[in-house]
């Protein structure tokens, strides 16, 4: 969720039933928001300790995977529920031309041959009247009020035919829901460790499906050493920035730590955005970009050295991670800016229909020091203060290095942990152990959680489809008429 929130307060183990506003008080975005996230909770557990993981109603029930032209199969409109969660397909479609998952090239069944698991990754994604304009109010005059939280649900194949498919075989037995049980299942069959190298011996799949990262960060506010004046009151902490912030650290390029993955940040919750009106390749080493603003003020906005994004729907929904570009430029003139480097992708950020944007992060460095722009991770167990990483301001976190007896971290693009800092405090909110060290605690991504559920098992030969077993399930309605 990259919008302009002060916090995200809520927290399923705190079992609070409601928020309550009391008069004369200020009212809270965090409040509000903590509110929805309560009842959706309910709602979603409710419903998933009912049905189960993954069923649908048998009256209404969707997502039935159908032979269709060579290289395609359908998706059958109606209902289903995965771990609470309602998935709604409105109209029949087919598997190339679903709503919200632009299939990648790698992906085509066009002459492959093979057996593959159908099944539903279905997440929440944050949208705002960037990327669809009927949530402003235009009798406003023009300004961004609240987001929405829209449910993305994709049909995606999971191949069974190499030798990582035949591990993944297992994966698939955990039918209607893969989850990150499996993925331990696997590391447990793989070929034992090394002496010289203690992690296992195992690859995991870039597109796995995990709700999670298998990582753990975290994060604090640089400790000072100790004052040897004894007149001085040494500080509580020491978070030095002059306002209060939301940082978000997300995952740009992921994979095992042996595939260099990186990340980056925002003090704004990566909220900093622009509205693409042109953009081109200027030169062979700089693309200039037409923006319909430069931002609010100087706080937020663009300046030379900044690193941005250029992203469109595509790009989020296949959830990709394309090297970020260093801005070289700003003309306040034509509110176009100059950006070091070439988009990876020729058409990226092209068309209004795909809501263009580029997005702001706030690591600095050079391009030395950074990868595609992200910096490098690194891991470490915080012994030593060599293991923190500097973001700014003396916020530093640490990526937690793995523990048995999974002993792997595996990095999902796009996932993220919030850091809030604050000016009354000079501190971060991040949970401390309770032992006497107080030391922060090694936290799970915030998100973005995926929920899967298999839909059907398919036979490929030379791109024809052919259904093998249909892996859904189905509920009845209670109610009955009176006799």
């Amino acid at each position: 969720m990259k919008g302009d929130f002060s916090r995200d307060t809520f927290d399923a183990t705190e079992h609070y039933t409601r928020v309550l506003l009391q008069q004369g008080r200020v009212n809270l975005d965090a409040d509000f928001n903590e509110q929805a996230s309560i009842l959706l909770h309910r709602l979603q557990v409710a419903t998933a300790d009912l049905v189960g993981p993954a069923a649908g109603p048998s009256g209404n029930l969707g997502f039935t995977v159908s032979t269709t032209t060579a290289g395609d199969f359908g998706i059958g409109k109606g209902r289903y529920y995965v771990n609470g969660i309602l998935v709604e397909n409105e109209a029949d479609c087919s598997f190339l031309k679903q709503p919200d998952y632009p299939v990648p090239t790698t992906k085509l069944l066009t002459g492959v041959s093979g057996t593959y698991t159908v099944y539903l990754d279905v997440w929440e994604r944050h949208v705002t009247a960037l990327e669809e304009p009927g949530i402003r109010e235009v009798a406003l005059g023009g300004p961004d009020t609240a987001s929405r939280a829209e449910v993305v649900w994709q049909v995606k194949l999971f191949s069974m035919n190499t030798a990582a498919g035949d591990k993944g075989k297992n994966a698939a037995a955990t039918v209607p829901s893969f989850q990150a049980a499996a993925l331990k299942t696997l590391v447990s069959k793989a070929p034992p460790a090394k002496p010289a190298n203690p992690a296992p011996a195992f690859t995991i799949p870039s597109d796995f499906p995990i709700p999670l990262s298998i990582a753990a960060l975290r994060a604090r506010a640089r400790q000072l050493p100790p004052d040897t004046d004894p007149c001085a009151i040494p500080p509580a902490s020491s978070y030095r920035g002059l306002e209060n912030q939301l940082y978000r650290v997300e995952i740009h390029r992921g994979g095992q730590i042996a595939d260099k993955p990186t990340f980056k940040w925002s003090r704004e919750n990566g909220s900093v955005t622009f509205p693409i009106l042109k953009i081109a390749d200027a030169s062979a080493s700089t693309t200039l970009v037409s923006l319909a603003s430069l931002g609010k003020d100087q706080k937020l906005g663009l300046a030379v050295g900044d690193w941005v994004e250029i992203l469109d729907d595509n790009y989020v929904l296949q959830n990709l991670a394309e090297p970020l570009l260093q801005v070289t430029a700003v003309s306040l003139d034509d509110m176009s800016v100059t950006l070091g480097g070439l988009r990876a992708t020729a058409n990226r950020g092209v068309g209004a229909i795909q809501h263009p944007l580029l997005r702001r992060w706030d690591q600095p460095g050079s391009g030395s020091s950074l990868t595609d722009g992200a910096v490098p991770i690194t891991e470490g167990s915080g012994k030593v203060d060599t293991d923190w990483i500097t973001l700014e301001d003396g916020v530093q976190i640490l990526f937690e290095q793995p523990a048995p007896p999974l002993g792997i971290t595996f990095y999902r693009t796009g996932d993220y942990w919030l850091i809030p800092a604050r000016v009354a405090t000079g501190d971060v909110e991040w949970p401390q152990s309770t032992g006497t060290t107080g030391e922060p605690i090694a936290l799970p991504p915030r998100g973005v959680e995926h929920q899967f559920a298999a839909l059907a098992r398919i036979s490929v030969v030379n791109g024809v489809v052919t259904m093998a077993k249909d892996l859904r399930n189905s509920f009845d309605i209670l109610s009955k008429s009176m006799p």
